[in-house]
């Protein structure tokens, strides 16, 4: 049993998952359609998404009301966009980790990158683990990975951010109004 487990299944009985989301999990995360989890997971999500986010939307919020809450407002909206509490944490973090990727560099690869990686590697460890061990074990050590993943970018996008605030690079692109 995982850490995670007794906050989940309180999680499930407060917002029972709709079935079209269990459908949609079950779908990406399909052992048996390897291939087509990683194109649509890594590929096709991650572009679509990074274009919209941080190529629209965090450039909208960065010009209207400044760098700092810019980032948090598309980070917030990334995690909510994402249609289930079960991944709003993960996806809010990640939205502040590759915004500030977007920020530093001004360009949506690094961020695209990022995220077909992690989407990626939640996917290969959930196959692996699926294919090899019982789903009580898989659904712990799936846990364990995608919190040591989401610690490991949190310690970045945090020390991204303190170094953003202390002094922000302007960029025709993306510039803060404050």
């Amino acid at each position: 049993m995982s850490l995670l487990q007794p906050i989940e299944e309180v999680l499930m009985k407060l917002v029972p998952m709709p079935r079209f989301l269990e459908s949609t999990f079950e779908t990406i995360g399909n052992p048996n359609d390897f291939l087509g989890s990683i194109l649509l997971a890594v590929l096709v999500a991650p572009a679509v998404e990074e274009i919209l986010f941080r190529g629209l939307i965090l450039q909208g919020f960065v010009r209207n009301y400044g760098t700092v809450h810019g980032l948090m407002l598309s980070s917030l909206l990334f995690g909510i966009v994402h249609l289930n509490p079960y991944q709003f944490v993960a996806g809010f973090i990640l939205g502040l980790f590759i915004g500030l990727l977007f920020i530093k560099t001004g360009s949506i690869l690094p961020g695209l990158l990022v995220h077909g990686f992690y989407n990626g590697a939640l996917i290969g460890a959930n196959s692996v683990l699926q294919a090899t061990m019982n789903q009580i074990a898989n659904d712990g050590v799936v846990a364990a990975v995608e919190l040591f993943m989401g610690a490991v970018l949190t310690g970045f996008g945090l020390l991204l951010l303190l170094r953003a605030t202390r002094q922000l690079p302007r960029r025709a692109s993306v510039h803060s109004t404050e």
